[in-house]
């Protein structure tokens, strides 16, 4: 079973207008979970970054549990 993992970077925020496509793109036509962070670049935002990104990675395990009891059930 494949199950994509995309990461993408972006340095500046000029390029956040496009995020918005990036997102709808990601999770609609792919179907893949997405997260957005944004920050000020300071150690102030690092424990709520630590908890988006922790509570991101449980969703991805619930999903890929999910994922694999339907496959062991049902073969999908």
């Amino acid at each position: 079973m494949y199950l994509p993992v995309e990461v993408l970077l972006q340095a500046c925020h000029t390029f956040a207008i496009e995020a918005d496509s990036v997102k709808s793109y990601i999770t609609e036509k792919k179907q893949i979970p997405y997260m957005t962070i944004t920050t000020d670049y300071s150690i102030s935002d690092q424990g709520q970054i630590d908890t988006r990104i922790g509570t991101f990675i449980e969703l991805l395990q619930h999903l890929f549990f999910v994922l694999i009891s339907l496959y062991l059930c049902y073969g999908i």
